[in-house]
Formats: structure tokens, sequence, C-alpha cells
């Protein structure tokens, strides 16, 4: 059995990286993309152009230079020979005026020094680790009481970040002791971006300082174009949990920016700090929150509304909603909170916090409301469906919504229709048994199951179908695409270990024709044992057998399909009959004494009669003296039939 693992704080836990002062080779996190694409993670790795040459700054020639060029090529074409000869010419007096221009750029001398050893060493697959350290010195010794200086040019804002890149503990530290006081200015530049992002990873030491320098501009900085991207990286990927908490006090309106310096309220969250203010001034910290989310739900195309810490922001808020007002209040908010982000909500449900904050709205919404949102989602669902935090959006669609229509058109038929991907996919698969054994222990954890029950409550009041009712409804809805799955990748599904487990609860759960599907697996070794070899597929031909799974706590077969048990014997029977007993002396010993238990069980008289013909006392001697496992268990079986 497979348990996936339950519900992971996934942006704040393991994608944090320990600080490393010598391994500039070592990936970078990476922040989690939402769903819908759109938002593309930003690289703050300065490799991504390094193979480019580079000789200077950016330099465009003039256009008046050009044009006079050509009007003299039109009037007096040159011979081949004295064309060239011009070029060459011409090329060498550009050459020379773009080097006077950049000697009367500032710092130029300095940058053209740098770059000098920067070439070597940026070289890492020419250099030994020791060469690299003497450029990488020579370097610094050169920037070094110039960074602020140099910082917000392109060639030597990479240059600078090499030495971020490939320095050490020492080197890192000079870089960002030097940009002290400029770290607001670097987050906002073009290409300083990317270096402020490396400190922030790199130098633990200064990321509180750095962070303190966003205090009172985050939600200003999430608008912007290239600080958008550093405060999530710092928010998602470095920052500990009480800075984090930090940043997202920007939300809460400059007046509270004070509790950033009050011990005792570092830490705590908007419920926590509500608890300790009077009613107005609950009410405007609400207020607050709720007006930056609603700037930035207005201006989606920043790309700000896929960032976790909206919606850490947004979820505090939907959280603390009961807190500050009375139910009519609350729920009124919400509504209007709901209007305001409904058409980004694909954009929010890839995190933790987002994705509860969605739930939220599907749980305690109206029917109309939650088709709404149904809709929004249809074009994402497949996607969401492998996600492991857009996932429990979903699961709690399928608790919630009584209409079982809407929910096929929107969510099932979507699920099921790309069950040959999803099967394979190790979130995936989750979706596909939460549509047949929702919140079943053998295949979700406690913390998982914990996780979706959150809503519960919330559903009482909404949702007016039994859960029973509504599960053999969603059943019936995804049957009939699963089953065609069984009968189209019958040995994909069976020959990998999860695929195997959506196997047998297809087989198990699903309700119509499973003929085919029978047909199918039967099939696979109507010719051939080596599918029995792999346990996970034997077991599959077990279950299927028994027409159940067994139940530890009971200590039985629990039979969920008493039928499929029968028809499973009668179909296998007729694929194997040819070489029974040499799969009874190898890799199908089990299979077969299943076999004949079924075909007692179900009264199959005239199979019993061909099992009891083709293993006569001869065959039954072979057995006995060979080595398969299970020898025994078979040979008792079948002197039962006698």
């Amino acid at each position: 059995m497979v348990k996936r693992a339950a519900n992971e704080r996934s942006e704040n836990k393991n994608k944090r990286s320990k600080p490393s002062f010598n391994k500039a080779e070592e990936a970078p996190a990476k922040r989690k993309a939402p769903i819908t694409g759109s938002a593309p993670v930003k690289d703050d790795s300065d490799d991504q152009d390094e193979e480019e040459e580079e000789d200077g700054y950016e330099e465009v020639p003039a256009a008046s230079e050009g044009e006079e060029d050509e009007e003299m090529d039109r009037e007096e074409p040159l011979p081949d020979a004295d064309k060239a000869a011009s070029n060459k010419k011409m090329h060498a007096e550009s050459k020379e005026k773009a080097a006077m221009r950049k000697a009367h750029k500032p710092h130029s001398e300095i940058v053209a020094q740098a770059k000098v050893h920067w070439e070597m060493v940026r070289q890492s697959k020419n250099l030994t680790k020791e060469e690299r350290k003497k450029h990488l010195d020579s370097l610094v010794d050169v920037v070094t009481g110039h960074v602020k200086d140099v910082i917000f040019k392109h060639d030597a804002s990479r240059i600078i970040q090499s030495i971020v890149k490939h320095g050490g503990r020492k080197e890192r530290e000079l870089v960002a002791h030097e940009l002290e006081g400029s770290y607001l200015k670097l987050a906002q530049d073009k290409y300083a971006n990317f270096l402020l992002t490396k400190l922030i990873r790199y130098c633990p030491t200064f990321r509180p300082k750095i962070l303190a320098s966003f205090h009172g501009n985050v939600p200003k900085l999430l608008l912007h174009k290239y600080a958008s991207g550093v405060i999530e990286d710092a928010f998602a990927l470095y920052a500990n949990a009480v800075d984090r908490q930090a940043l997202v006090r920007d939300f809460y309106g400059k007046e509270f920016s004070l509790f950033n310096d009050d011990e005792s309220k570092k830490g705590k969250v908007l419920k926590d700090l509500l608890t300790e203010q009077n009613q107005s001034k609950r009410e405007m910290m609400m207020d607050n929150v709720r007006n930056t989310l609603q700037s930035i739900f207005e201006h989606s195309d920043k790309g700000a509304v896929s960032h976790s810490i909206v919606h850490r922001a947004l979820w505090e808020y939907m959280s603390a909603l009961d807190l500050v007002y009375d139910q009519v209040e609350a729920d009124k908010k919400r509504k209007s909170l709901l209007e305001d982000c409904n058409e980004v909500l694909p954009e929010i449900v890839h995190t933790r916090d987002g994705s509860r904050a969605v739930r939220e709205f599907i749980a305690t919404t109206s029917a109309k409301e939650r088709k709404m949102i149904l809709r929004i989602m249809r074009p994402h669902i497949g996607k969401m469906a492998t996600d492991d935090q857009a996932q429990f959006v979903l699961f709690t669609a399928l608790d919630a919504v009584d209409d079982t229509k809407a929910l096929s058109q929107s969510i099932i038929s979507p699920i099921t229709k790309a069950a040959e991907e999803i099967a394979f996919d190790k979130n995936g698969r989750r979706s596909l048994h939460y549509l047949t054994t929702p919140r079943s222990t053998k295949h979700f954890t406690p913390a998982f199951i914990a996780t979706i029950a959150e809503t519960d409550e919330a559903l009482k009041k909404t949702s007016k179908k039994d859960f029973n009712t509504r599960r053999g409804e969603i059943i019936k809805a995804s049957s009939g695409d699963l089953l065609k799955v069984v009968e189209e990748l019958p040995r994909k599904l069976i020959m990998d270990a999860g695929g195997s487990l959506i196997l047998t609860d297809i087989m198990l759960y699903t309700i119509g024709d499973k003929s085919r599907a029978l047909d199918a697996l039967a099939g696979l070794i109507e010719t051939s044992n080596d599918v029995l070899d792999f346990t996970p597929a034997s077991r599959v031909y077990k279950t299927l057998l028994q027409g159940g799974k067994f139940d530890k706590n009971e200590k039985k077969v629990v039979v969920t399909d008493p039928e499929l048990s029968k028809q499973s014997a009668e179909k296998l029977w007729k694929a194997i009959q040819s070489h029974a007993v040499k799969l009874a002396k190898s890799s199908g010993t089990f299979i077969i004494a299943e076999l004949v238990e079924a075909v007692v069980a179900n009264g199959l008289d005239s199979i019993k009669e061909e099992i009891v013909n083709e293993f006569d006392g001869p065959q039954r001697d072979e057995i006995k003296h060979s080595e398969a496992k299970g020898n025994g268990v078979l040979l008792e079986k079948l002197d039962k039939l006698d």
C-alpha cells in the first residue's frame, strides 16, 4: 500500500535552503509556479546570459552616421576590395568612438578592470578551484569600495553577482555591507534585483536587515515590476517564520507597522493581534488588509496575485472575519471579496494558504457562487488534479457541490478524461482515489484527511446532500471513463505500483459493465506469466477474485462487488486454462489458489470440474515437489474440490 505525503507547507519548509558559503554550484530553491503558468518564476541566476560576449555598456550607433554611409554607397559603389577596406575602417572608427564614450562614463576604468578578472572567474569548466579563487580575489580587490557605485549598471551588476555566487562568506558579506542603505533601491532596479535576491539567499547574517528595509513598502513593492519577485522569493524561500510575518504585517496598515518593533508581538498573526485591539482598531486593520488585497486583485497583470505572501494575507483576513464581524456582516464581506478575486482564483490555488482560502469560499458560499467558481476553475482542472495544494480545492468541491450534473461537467469529467496521465503522477493519483474512495485511510494519511475535514463544519450549513448519496452519484458519473482507461491501458496500470492501486479501486468501486476491462486484464496472463512476477500485479488479480479488500480491523475480506468475483473467476480461468499447471508451479500459485476459492464460493460447477481434471494426481505431485511458494496452500484447496 502506498500512502502519499500529507498536506505539506512546501513554500515555507522544504524550499528554504540552508546558507551555503562555498557551494556556488548548488541549485537555488525555486518558488512554486501557479497552475495557470501565467506568472513565470523569476530566475535570479546570472548564468542565463553568461555565454553572451559583452565588450562594454550597451551602445547604439548614431543613426545619422549610418544613413550618411548608406547614401555614399548608393551614389558611388566601390569595388569589392575597396569596399571591404572601407568597411573595416568604418568598424575600427566606430569601435574607437564607442571606447571613447565608455571612457567618459563614471567608473568605467573600474568596470573595465573588473571585467578582465570576471571573464576568468565565470569560466567554470576551464578553471581549478585555486585558479578561480585567485581571480576572484583580484576581482574583489578591484571593486571593494565601489560596489554601490557600479551596481546599477547591467554588466557591472552581473560582475557583482558572480562575486556573491562564487565567493565565500567573507566576499558575500563585503558586498552586502557596502550596499547597506540601498537595499530598497536594489529591489526595484532592472538588473540589481537579481543581486539582492542572491544576497538574501547567501547572506543569512544580513538577511534580517535586508528584509527590514522592505517594511512599510511591501504592498507597493508587490506591484513593482522587479521588486515583486524579490519580495516573494524572500517570503517563500528564505525568510524564517518571524520575518515572514513581519512582511505580511505591511498589509495591516502603516499605523500598525510598529508591531514589528515590539518583541511581545513578533510572530503573531492577524487573529492574535486583533484580539488585543478594541473594535475600532480591529475594523481599521481589517479594512487595511482588504484594501491592499483589492489593489492587488485589480492589478492582477502585475503578477503579485500568484504570490504566496498575498495568499497568506488573504487567508488571514478570511479566517478573522468571524472574529471581527457578526455573521451577516462577515458573510457580506466574504461575498464582496469573492466578487473582487473570482477571476483570479486559478492563480491562488497552488499554495497552502491560497488553496485554503479558495476552499473556504467553496464551503461558505451559495450554490450559485459555487457554480461560478467551478466555471472559472474548469480550464485548469487537469493541472489542479496533479498539484499537491490545488487538488484540495477539487476535493472540497466534490464534498460541497449538491448539483452532481454541474460537478460532473466541471470537475469529474476533466479529471477522468485526463486519467491516462493523472494515474501515473504521484499527486494526481490522489485525485482518482478521491473519486472512488474519498478519505480512505488506505490511500490518505490522517494529516491529509484532517486537512480535508477543515471545511466540514461550514459544509454542514451550506450543503444539503447526504455524503453517501453524493459519493454514489460521483462514482456513477466517473465510472465510464475510468473503466475505459483500464480497457485501454491494462498493462501500463498493472505494472506500475501506484497504477495498480488505481486499477484495483476502479474495478472494485465503479458502476457499470466491467466485462471489457476484465477481458483486457485476463488477456495479460493468457499467454505469459511475466505480469504475475510483479507482486503488485499479482495482488490485483487476487483482489478481483476476492471481490473486495482485506480489512485489518474485521480480519476478513470485505466483499465490495460479488459479481466481480464471479466474472473474474470465469474470465481468468478461460485465460490460463491451457497453461494452468505450469503457472501453478511458478509465480501463479497463489492466484490459482484464490481462483479455486472463488469458483467454490460462486458455485461455478463447470469450472470446478475442469480444474479437477486439469490438476489430476500426477500434476498435483509435480506441484508438491516444485519450489513454488504457496504450493501447500494450493494443494489444500485443490483437495477440497474432490
